[in-house]
C-alpha cells in the first residue's frame, strides 16, 4: 500500500510541474483538475458518500461506484423523501445508470425506475449519482475555467470550476452489450444542463478528487415520458455534496435470479 501511495504522490507532482504555465510558473488550474479528474476515473472502483439536501428531499448514499463505467452498488437511507422509503433504507444495484432495488436477500432486482424521486417526488438516486458522475467527466474533458479557492490547507486543495455542459455525453457502451443511450431518467446532457453553478472539486494529496460539492439552484426532477403528469414539475434548488475515497475496491454485480420492472 505505501509504494502504491509514493508512486501517486510521484505522478501528482509530475503532473503538476508539466501543467505549469509558462508566464508564472504557477501550477494552471484547469490543467490540474482535468489531469486529477483523469486520474480518478482511471483508479475506479471507489468508495463513495453522497449528501442530497433539496426542500423536499433528504438522504445519504453510501456504497462503492464504478466512475468510468456507470456501475454501483449503494445503501440509501432516507431522511426526508415525498415517496417512501420502506424502512428507511434501501439497497441498490446500478448498471449503466439504471438502478434496481435488492430484493429477497439478493436474489431479485426491481427497477423501479428512478428509486426515491418517481414522478416528480424529488431528485431521484439515479440522478443524484449521475450528476456526479457526469460532472467527472465534464472535469477531465469540458472545463471552460478553473480558480484556487483553498489553497493552504496541507494535504489537499480546492478549485473552483465551470464546465461546458454541451460536451456532455453518455460512456463508451461495448457493441456487444446492446446498451442504449436514451435512458429515460439519466440522460447526460439534461443533467449536465443543471450545472450552471461553479463546482467545488478538492484535491487530494494522491492527486485524485476526494470532493466534490455542487449546487444545482433549479433543478427539474425527472418526468419520465411514458407515465402520467399528476402535477406541474416544479424547479427546486438541490445541493450535493459527495466524497470519494479507497480507489481500487472490488466490485462485483452478479445477474440475479428473477428481474421485475414496475
Amino acid at each position: 500500500m505505501a509504494g502504491g501511495t509514493a508512486v501517486a504522490l510521484a505522478g501528482c507532482g509530475a503532473a503538476t510541474a508539466r501543467h505549469r504555465t509558462p508566464q508564472t510558473g504557477v501550477p494552471d488550474p484547469k490543467a490540474v483538475v482535468e489531469h486529477a479528474a483523469g486520474a480518478t476515473l482511471a483508479a475506479r472502483p471507489a468508495t463513495i458518500e453522497l449528501q442530497v439536501s433539496s426542500p423536499t428531499t433528504q438522504y445519504t448514499v453510501r456504497g462503492v461506484i464504478d466512475l468510468a463505467h456507470d456501475s454501483y452498488r449503494l445503501r440509501v437511507r432516507g431522511k426526508r423523501t415525498k415517496e417512501p422509503v420502506p424502512g428507511g433504507v434501501l439497497d441498490l444495484i446500478g448498471v449503466r445508470g439504471e438502478s434496481y432495488v435488492v430484493q429477497e436477500q439478493g436474489r431479485c432486482w426491481l427497477d423501479p425506475h428512478a428509486p426515491v424521486g418517481r414522478f416528480g417526488a424529488g431528485i431521484s438516486v439515479e440522478e443524484s449519482v449521475m450528476v456526479t458522475v457526469v460532472t467527472m467527466r465534464l472535469l477531465e474533458r469540458a472545463i471552460r475555467g478553473a480558480a484556487v479557492a483553498d489553497g493552504k490547507a496541507k494535504n489537499r486543495r480546492v478549485y473552483q470550476v465551470r464546465v461546458d455542459d454541451r460536451r456532455a455525453s453518455p460512456p463508451p457502451t461495448p457493441a456487444s452489450s446492446g446498451s442504449r443511450d436514451d435512458l429515460w431518467v439519466v440522460k447526460p446532457k439534461r443533467l449536465a444542463r443543471q450545472l450552471v453553478q461553479p463546482i467545488a472539486a478538492t484535491i487530494g494529496k494522491d492527486g485524485r478528487v476526494s470532493r466534490l460539492s455542487m449546487r444545482l439552484p433549479r433543478f427539474v426532477v425527472n418526468q419520465m415520458e411514458l407515465v402520467p403528469r399528476p402535477r406541474r414539475i416544479v424547479p427546486e434548488p438541490v445541493a450535493i455534496e459527495v466524497s470519494l475515497g479507497g480507489f481500487g475496491r472490488r466490485l462485483e454485480l452478479k445477474q440475479p435470479g428473477c428481474l421485475a420492472i414496475e
